[in-house]
């Protein structure tokens, strides 16, 4: 068994975690399971393929129709300390102590500790982050006063094609799942991932046209939620990833809490169970919401036998267009998630004016090697940067139109664009090291985009696809007024 050394900074951590029993642990792990994962992974590729050829969409599998039909099984019943989940932390990455803690002296139910969407998995910040959680578990935390929040990441968030076997991944996890969660970004990039060749399955501009209130995102959380309570599992809904503005008497934060409101609200009126925020400033009104329109410390009695979900409701594509506000957006998020990834030991905070559309100032943050970042007034993540990219490389295969102008959406125009893009984040920028990491994430972001095949993860691809770009690439983004390097 190979062990790296450990991160710089983070021996004492390292030598904690990997003991003899933990080490022997994972060998254990490693060789029971390597060889049923790799199996795992190619059936997942064969039925994409199979998909791809035969034009088949879909549908809820009768060959384990006997388990859904089944009424008598159940998950294990939610242990007590899960009863009561209204409103948790997500995108919390553990490895960002000082949040951490914060989050941990929360008012706040829960804590969904991120390995995942939230966090870039660097070995550094993966050592660190477990040690936190270790920390946590045993008290150990300093200043760590736990004022009810705990440190569980307890849902699976489901795609396309899982979200017609939730029954039946309940049943194989049925002793080890509290739940399921409706994730709306995770589940809008997985139709482009699988079928986004398909003209039928164009996505239009998430922006404008694509949230909870449309009807396959409804049925897919109604069935959700139906699922989750009949065999007695908890159904969580999505995370609010807007960030209140500090001051509570602004018109900004009034629009803010009342769109965070509404659309949470949807949530709980179709009976989740709970759902979670990134901003520790929404907890308490978002508590207060499910003390206002619930009773007791679940929904598991809302079985929602009014509900009948079928393929096509599951399937059906919302009905619009492709905005430029919306590409730009889009090819914003996807540098600036690749950024996120990428920036090297030079954090900082800056604004930046994005577009004639968007006259205030809104804070951009650079985190090293961070998984998530602030823009325009929200928290994105890798699920944000999946959709963002997923579109982008959509609308250019189906040569889409925009509705400003009527220009199609092709290699030239996005091309155009991220360099206009480049241009107006660039100011943001302190240093040259700076300007260059920014410029080589919009070379990569465009090497995704402008495939001719849709990379299956953008993550996957940052870590185990990518041969980065070498210094003398110029860059097919180069920004007309900053001045790059020569080095």
């Amino acid at each position: 068994m190979e062990l790296s050394p450990p991160p710089s900074g983070l021996a004492a951590e390292h030598e904690t975690l990997f003991t003899a029993d933990s080490l022997l642990f994972l060998q254990e792990l490693i060789s029971t399971f390597d060889e049923e994962v790799d199996e795992v992974l190619r059936l997942r590729i064969s039925r994409k393929v199979h998909l791809d050829l035969s034009g088949d969409l879909p549908s809820f599998l009768e060959s384990t129709a006997h388990i859904r039909r089944d009424p008598s099984w159940r998950v294990l019943p939610v242990p007590p300390r899960l009863q009561r989940r209204h409103v948790d932390i997500g995108d919390l990455a553990p490895c960002d102590t000082e949040r951490f803690i914060k989050a941990l002296q929360s008012l706040a139910q829960g804590i969904q500790v991120d390995f995942d969407d939230g966090n870039c998995p660097t070995y550094h910040n993966q050592i660190k982050g477990i040690h936190n959680v270790l920390k946590a578990v045993h008290n150990q935390i300093p200043s760590g006063e736990h004022h009810g929040g705990q440190t569980v990441e307890q849902d699976i968030c489901l795609d396309t094609t899982e979200a017609f076997e939730m029954e039946e991944i309940l049943y194989e996890l049925r002793e080890h799942s509290a739940g399921l969660n409706c994730g709306i970004w995770d589940y809008s990039a997985s139709f482009v991932n699988k079928f986004g060749h398909r003209q039928a399955f164009l996505l239009p501009d998430r922006s404008k046209y694509v949230n909870m209130e449309k009807r396959f995102l409804r049925s897919y959380m109604d069935l959700l939620v139906q699922t989750c309570h009949r065999r007695g599992a908890l159904a969580t809904g999505g995370m609010a990833a807007l960030l209140l503005p500090h001051d509570p008497l602004s018109d900004s934060h009034r629009r803010v809490l009342a769109t965070v409101t509404r659309l949470k609200l949807l949530e709980i009126e179709a009976g989740v169970d709970g759902f979670m925020v990134y901003d520790l400033n929404l907890i308490e009104p978002m508590q207060e919401l499910f003390k206002l329109h619930t009773e007791g410390d679940n929904q598991l009695q809302q079985l929602r036998n009014d509900v009948t979900v079928t393929p096509d409701d599951l399937l059906s594509m919302p009905s619009g267009g492709v905005t430029l506000y919306g590409l730009k957006y889009n090819i914003a998020v996807g540098v600036l998630f690749i950024n996120a990834w990428l920036s090297g030991t030079f954090p900082y905070c800056c604004h930046t004016s994005f577009g004639d559309k968007m006259k205030e100032k809104t804070k951009l943050c650079f985190a090293s090697g961070n998984g998530h970042f602030f823009y325009r007034g929200q928290v994105e993540d890798s699920a944000t940067a999946e959709i963002s990219r997923s579109q982008v490389w959509q609308w250019i295969r189906h040569q889409t139109q925009l509705e400003d102008d009527s220009r199609v959406v092709n290699r030239r125009l996005v091309t155009d664009l991220t360099a206009d893009v480049m241009m107006e984040l660039s100011t943001a920028c302190r240093s040259v090291r700076a300007r260059q990491k920014l410029h080589t994430a919009a070379d990569i972001f465009l090497e995704v985009v402008l495939r001719r095949d849709f990379p299956e993860f953008i993550t996957t691809y940052l870590n185990l696809d990518h041969t980065f770009l070498s210094s003398q690439n110029s860059g097919q983004v180069e920004a007309p007024d900053v001045q790059r390097s020569k080095l």
